[in-house]
């Protein structure tokens, strides 16, 4: 197979992974499904709508690949990630939001797939709590996802970021898990296209620690 066959396979199957996780997630809201909950509606008419863009993306001959920056508030887009994840009973969630807002350029639905990957990989391969921060420096903003899962030998940091491969021990950790080893190679490219930083460390649960660090909007 030509090097540009294997890119466009690659990409379409990347699509599918988001698509996947985007689908589990609007079926376990539908099944908590209250009527008179509204922040829960919107949360999965935003799941659909990214469904919709990822397909759009990928597929669409007339030139919607490249999706726009825009000015976005980055606690804001996590808030709405934190909605659908606080309704699952299984896991714990704690939250340490820096005040105020973090303005940056973005792509949008590109940065939404990379909150959603980590957070979903944080719940699959922990014991049930997850922890999300942020904050800011001069010129950067960040936000970190905790797990206390099996963690990652730092010696194995720069293999996760290749496409089809998985840590050894949170692969054994869960193979129920259902992973195909994209989900941290789709982060890393999306990062990189936004001239962003990822760092990985183990935390005080011996769980996984990944920050993610973008450009502040000037």
């Amino acid at each position: 197979m030509k090097p540009a066959d294997q890119s466009e396979d690659l990409s379409a199957v990347e699509i599918l992974h988001d698509l996947q996780t985007l689908l589990a997630r609007i079926r376990l809201a539908t099944d908590l499904l209250q009527t008179q909950d509204q922040a829960l509606l919107r949360a999965i008419h935003q799941d659909i709508a990214t469904c919709q863009s990822l397909i759009c993306q990928q597929f669409s001959p007339t030139g919607c690949a490249t999706e726009r920056l825009t000015s976005t508030d980055l606690n804001a887009l996590i808030q709405e990630e934190i909605i659908l994840l606080n309704r699952d009973q299984q896991t714990v969630l704690e939250q340490d939001l820096c005040a105020g807002t973090l303005w940056v350029a973005m792509q949008r639905i590109a940065i939404k797939r990379v909150l959603t990957n980590l957070l979903v990989n944080a719940r699959h391969y922990g014991q049930g709590w997850v922890r999300i921060s942020s904050g800011r420096s001069l010129e950067s903003a960040w936000f970190q996802i905790d797990d206390d899962g099996p963690g990652i030998e730092p010696d194995q940091h720069s293999q996760l970021f290749q496409p089809w491969i998985r840590g050894v021990e949170r692969a054994i950790s869960n193979k129920l898990a259902g992973g195909h080893g994209l989900g941290l190679a789709i982060v890393k490219k999306i990062v990189d296209h936004h001239h962003g930083r990822l760092h990985l460390s183990r935390n005080s649960r011996n769980g996984l620690t990944i920050r993610v660090i973008l450009p502040l909007q000037q």
